[in-house]
């Protein structure tokens, strides 16, 4: 008597799978004094501290919130987010009090959640070491 098995060999490389590479939709907040309307917010990409065009970017709402879809897991932990806040921009604690000269705050990388003056100083203390 005679036994055969037949399975599955593990020396087949054409059952492999290539790995998936998961998206988010990455949400947070600008804040100056106040919540900050208007500011153009993207993935800054080249390390400009620029929006530029191929670059994902939106404009923070009435609450100063922002949402940039389809941000890759990786793209999260390699590239800061910046928000570009020009004369157009209202900052809500003093809607009144027009913003006289445009400005720009970013994230250290991983940190997006929150775009403000205390997060741009941490990303440029990280940036110079």
């Amino acid at each position: 008597m005679s036994t055969a098995l037949l399975g599955c060999n593990d020396n087949n490389n054409d059952s492999r799978v290539p790995p998936v590479s998961s998206t988010t939709t990455l949400k947070g907040v600008v804040l100056g004094v106040g919540m900050i309307q208007g500011a153009t917010v993207c993935l800054d990409k080249n390390d400009s501290l620029t929006c530029e065009s191929g670059e994902p970017q939106t404009v923070s709402n009435s609450q100063g919130e922002y949402t940039l879809p389809d941000i890759s897991t990786s793209e999260l932990t390699t590239y800061p987010v910046i928000a570009s806040v020009t004369t157009q921009a209202t900052d809500l604690a003093t809607p009144k009090v027009a913003i006289e000269k445009p400005y720009t705050l970013t994230t250290p990388i991983g940190q997006q959640s929150v775009i403000s003056p205390l997060t741009s100083l941490v990303a440029e203390v990280v940036r110079q070491y």
